[in-house]
Parts: C-alpha cells; structure tokens; sequence
C-alpha cells in the first residue's frame, strides 16, 4: 500500500482522483482532487488534494521540476 495522505479519503462524497502514465512507463502521477472523508454527508464541505509521483531510477526531471536523486515516491 502507498499512502501520500493516510486518511479515510472517500471519493463518493465528492471528488475525484486522476491518473497520469507516463507513455514511456517510467512515472505515474496520481491526484486526488477536492476528496471527502468516510462519514462525511454529501457533498461533503471539508475536503483535501493531495498527489502521490512514483518514479523509477531513470527518471532526473518531470517538465520543468527536477526529481531528487534516488527518488521513487515523491
């Protein structure tokens, strides 16, 4: 399990998470927009965003940002 925000995040109460492969496979790029919690009516009025990049060795820079040396979750 690769938890960025270790929360009770609950994309049915509004939301969404969206993905990006890179078409080379050497990064993905997962974000989780305007996300609930469990418990929370709908739509829920507390929410957070928050991005998880995971990346292999090869990659040095992602666009313009440069990845740290022996990053892999960033």
């Amino acid at each position: 399990m690769i938890a960025p925000f270790f929360s009770d995040v609950d994309i049915a109460t509004g939301g969404q998470l969206q993905y990006y492969k890179d078409p080379d496979q050497h990064y993905a790029i997962f974000t989780w927009s305007d996300v609930g919690y469990y418990g929370c009516d709908f739509p829920c009025a507390l929410t957070n965003t928050f991005q998880a990049i995971l990346v292999d060795s090869t990659v040095q820079h992602i666009g313009h940002y440069p990845i740290p040396q022996g990053a892999n979750v960033i």
